[in-house]
C-alpha cells in the first residue's frame, strides 16, 4: 500500500502533467530551466531534455519516413495491379469463343498474375467428359459472395486441380455469372488467404462473366 507521501507525490506529478500539457509554451517561459533538465538515458548516461526531444522527434521522423514508403510500395502494386487488369479486359474482348477466353485467362493469369494454376470449368460443357453436378454445386456455394478464398477440402482440390492438388496450397475460386467457375491456385498458402481483400478477383469474375454473355 503508497504511503501517505507517495499519494501526495503522485497527485502532484498528475498535476504537474496536466499543467505542462494545457501549457506547452512553459519552457519557452522559463528557458533557464529547460537548460538545466537532464533525462537518465537507457544507457546509463545523462541527456538533456533538449537532446532527448530530439532523439524522439528522429524516430517519429524515422516511423512517418516507413510509413510514407509503405503507402507509396501500396500505390504502385495497386496501379500495376490496374495496369494489368485492364491489358487483360482488352484481351478479354477480342475473344470470339470460349476456347479463346480460356487461353487469354490462362496466359494472363501465370504471365502477369503470377498463378501457378488456372482452371476454367462451364457448368455446361466439359472438355473432359465429367459430370457438371459437382461443379454446379461449387458455384452454388458462390452464389452470395461470389469468390471464396483459402484451400478447399481435399475432394474439391482434385475435382479442381487434379493430380497437381497436392503442390496447391492456396486457392481463389470465383464465380462466373451462370456460366461457370474460375479457380486460381498458388503454390502459397498465404498467396489467396481466406481474410485477403477479394475486390480485384469479383471485378475479374464481372468482367469475365459479361464476356461471356457476349460470347
Amino acid at each position: 500500500m503508497k504511503s501517505h507521501v507517495n499519494l501526495v507525490e503522485d497527485g502532484l506529478e498528475k498535476a504537474l502533467v496536466e499543467y505542462l500539457r494545457r501549457h506547452p509554451d512553459f519552457f519557452q517561459r522559463h528557458r533557464d530551466l529547460l537548460a538545466e533538465m537532464n533525462i537518465p538515458h537507457s544507457n546509463g548516461n545523462v541527456v538533456s531534455l533538449i537532446e532527448r526531444q530530439v532523439e524522439i522527434l528522429r524516430q517519429q521522423n524515422s516511423g512517418l519516413k516507413k510509413q510514407l514508403h509503405d503507402l507509396v510500395e501500396i500505390a504502385r502494386d495497386n496501379d500495376l495491379l490496374g495496369q494489368r487488369m485492364h491489358q487483360l479486359t482488352l484481351a478479354l474482348l477480342h475473344c470470339q469463343d470460349r476456347a479463346a477466353l480460356t487461353e487469354v485467362l490462362r496466359k494472363s493469369l501465370h504471365d502477369d498474375f503470377a498463378a501457378d494454376a488456372v482452371r476454367v470449368r462451364f457448368f455446361d460443357q466439359y472438355c473432359d467428359g465429367s459430370a457438371p453436378e459437382p461443379w454446379q454445386a461449387l458455384g452454388t456455394g458462390l452464389t452470395a459472395r461470389r469468390v471464396r478464398c483459402g484451400k478447399p477440402s481435399a475432394e474439391e482440390m482434385t475435382l479442381i486441380f487434379g493430380e497437381m492438388a497436392e503442390s496447391i496450397g492456396s486457392v481463389a475460386v470465383i464465380l462466373l455469372g451462370t456460366h461457370g467457375v474460375l479457380a486460381i491456385g498458388s503454390h502459397d498458402e498465404e498467396r489467396f488467404d481466406i481474410d485477403i481483400g477479394t475486390d480485384y478477383l469479383v471485378k475479374l469474375g464481372e468482367i469475365i462473366a459479361a464476356t461471356l454473355d457476349r460470347l
